[in-house]
């Protein structure tokens, strides 16, 4: 995200619970932190064929989609 923005990202690690506060407002606050949890759990560090598998569509990667997007 630094190398798309020019921003300085940082990472200020928080509790599950803290972070599905911090998510409550914009009503995805339990869904996004049940991700947190998993990525710190280090659950999160495969890449798998899913998404291509179940809509028929190769993924677009983080930094292309944050240049297309941002």
């Amino acid at each position: 995200m630094t190398n798309v923005t020019g921003e300085e990202i940082g990472y200020d690690p928080v509790t599950v619970k803290r972070f599905a506060k911090i998510y409550a407002a914009e009503g995805d606050g339990n869904e996004l932190a049940s991700m947190y949890q998993a990525a710190a759990m280090g659950l999160m560090d495969q890449v798998t064929d899913d998404f291509a598998h179940i809509t028929g569509h190769q993924p677009t990667d983080m930094k292309e989609f944050l240049i297309k997007n941002y």
